[in-house]
């Protein structure tokens, strides 16, 4: 029983290690933002662009 236990922690420390390792570098697709975006930003939150 003893080495059951053992094997079995063995094995979740290795998930949970390899499940952040994936998280922290998982690929995130960025929107780039066009000059229509930056308008339409600056309009709803009462900015003022300058240019």
């Amino acid at each position: 029983m003893q080495r059951r236990g053992t094997t079995l922690l063995a094995l979740v420390a290795v998930v949970l290690t390899l499940s952040v390792l994936w998280y922290l570098n998982r690929p995130i697709i960025v929107k780039e933002a066009t000059w229509e975006d930056v308008k339409a930003e600056a309009q709803s939150g009462g900015y003022r662009l300058i240019t």
